[in-house]
């Protein structure tokens, strides 16, 4: 790959270490300062704020990214594609800030409302910076913007923090982003300096930009759907309490993953675009990126499922201990995302998102039949919790099963590929059962279990497992 893009995964990860780890500091206080009601109204909010956000996620700078024309034609590109955003972010802003006044006016949502209105605020700054960011994506310059969203995480954090410390309760989850794009906004126009002119939409542009925009929005909507689904029917039938709880599981079970690999998916992403349908060699490459990520995660979930209830306690009190079953659920459930996701954007990649939709939509139909019924008939937490997890792990393999068929992938040469990776998640999903009550035998099996796995790999995988200890080295993809 182009020395601009290794230099660009350098700048994520590094970034995405320091960044996150500001997050899981945050996470820790915010924990001990606010309760799970707090939790279930961040839950509430998330999910209005998220559904109203799905419509502003038509790809206006993806259209002007992809698009192959002269440097004045692009110009006038970008123009529009701002012109657009501002437009269409104000008018969410009146869409989520009415909805937060209604929340809080018409249900007495106070906590809930409040969070929607503030990150009304957040969503108008953001669609100012718009054409900054998009010039240094377009740049491939994404150690500015790597300094921009770690500035963000610092003052949105100290923000978050002052404001619960100061018995703002569940109303810090709004200010700590509303500060963070302030500061984010001022960075950007510091280091680049764009000045759109007037107001003017050109109604031809606007319609090619609209057009293409409509895809991504069905898509995006699709995707938002399988994340939220659970939590629509989560808090139409359990308490405001529970909703916290599970809520929490996820942010804690979902660290690892979304602090160390999510942030590398637009490089993928990138990296996938650049091959073609049935080009078995994208497959060689996601393997050895797969063989890395699981390197990494396999230690991780290992010790997690082994002292869950130690590291709940320890870091964020025993107020919480009553989600560690929930969160060793979860943690089994990323395991198989850590196998999974290399391949995960190769169905968008390789040109062919109507069948990511159709599993989207339904994975999304499944899920919606399968909560409601477990919440009419059983009304417990747990079992809500396996039922989500498992129609999703079903859906996944369909996915993944249509990735290798569109790669070129013999189905039954997958497994044998991957058995070494298939046969460790499997002993994952035994750790969950195995209940082992001193912590000085737990300590010696994870020990053991370590051994195994870096040996075995090292015997049966050596030439892929050498090649992605050299990636994990060359800080990713710069290998590939």
């Amino acid at each position: 790959m182009g020395s601009k893009v290794v230099s660009a995964a350098k700048s994520v990860l590094i970034g995405s270490f320091i960044s996150k780890g500001i997050s899981f500091i945050s996470t820790i206080i915010l924990a001990r300062l606010l309760f799970p009601e707090d939790y279930g109204s961040l839950l509430l909010a998330t999910i209005i704020t998220g559904l109203i956000g799905q419509i502003g996620s038509m790809g206006f700078e993806l259209y002007y990214l992809q698009f192959k024309g002269e440097k004045s034609e692009r110009e006038k590109l970008l123009k529009q594609v701002y012109f657009l955003r501002v437009i269409m972010n104000f008018i969410l802003f009146l869409i989520q800030f009415i909805a937060g006044i209604v929340l809080i006016v018409l249900f007495s949502e106070k906590i809930s409302g409040g969070i929607i209105v503030l990150l009304s605020f957040s969503l108008m700054i953001e669609g100012f910076n718009s054409p900054q960011e998009t010039i240094l994506r377009d740049q491939i310059n994404f150690k500015k913007i790597t300094i921009g969203n770690i500035y963000r995480e610092i003052f949105g954090t100290l923000a978050k923090i002052a404001s619960a410390f100061w018995g703002l309760g569940g109303l810090s989850f709004g200010i700590g982003p509303v500060v963070g794009s302030v500061i984010r906004l001022f960075y950007f126009r510091y280091v680049v300096k764009y000045q759109p002119g007037k107001i003017f939409i050109d109604r031809k542009i606007a319609v090619n930009i609209f057009n293409y925009g409509k895809y991504m929005l069905f898509a995006s909507a699709g995707n938002f759907l399988v994340q939220q689904v659970d939590k629509f029917v989560l808090a139409s039938f359990f308490s405001k309490e529970i909703v916290g709880r599970y809520t929490f599981s996820w942010n804690f079970a979902s660290m690892p993953f979304n602090y160390l690999i999510v942030p590398q998916a637009q490089l993928n992403m990138s990296y996938i675009t650049r091959f073609k349908a049935g080009d078995y060699v994208l497959f060689d490459k996601l393997s050895i990126i797969q063989k890395m990520i699981f390197f990494i995660f396999f230690p991780v979930t290992l010790f997690l499922l082994f002292f869950v209830e130690e590291a709940v306690v320890f870091l964020f009190s025993d107020k919480w201990i009553e989600t560690v079953p929930i969160v060793s659920i979860l943690l089994v459930y990323y395991a198989f995302q850590s196998i999974t996701f290399p391949f995960s954007g190769v169905l968008n990649g390789l040109g062919r998102p109507d069948i990511n939709s159709r599993i989207l939509v339904s994975r999304a139909i499944v899920l919606v039949i399968s909560l409601l019924l477990v919440s009419f008939l059983y009304s417990d937490i747990i079992t809500y919790t396996y039922v989500f997890v498992g129609v999703s792990l079903v859906f996944d393999i369909i996915k993944i099963i249509k990735t290798f068929n569109l790669i070129g992938v013999l189905n039954n040469s997958v497994f044998f590929k991957f058995q070494l990776d298939i046969l460790f998640f499997l002993l994952i999903c035994l750790m969950y059962f195995l209940n082992i009550e001193n912590e000085i035998y737990r300590l010696f099996l994870f020990v053991f279990l370590i051994m195994v796995f870096f040996i075995s790999s090292y015997l049966f995988d050596k030439e892929k497992s050498i090649l992605a200890y050299n990636l994990f080295k060359d800080s990713l993809l710069s290998k590939i």
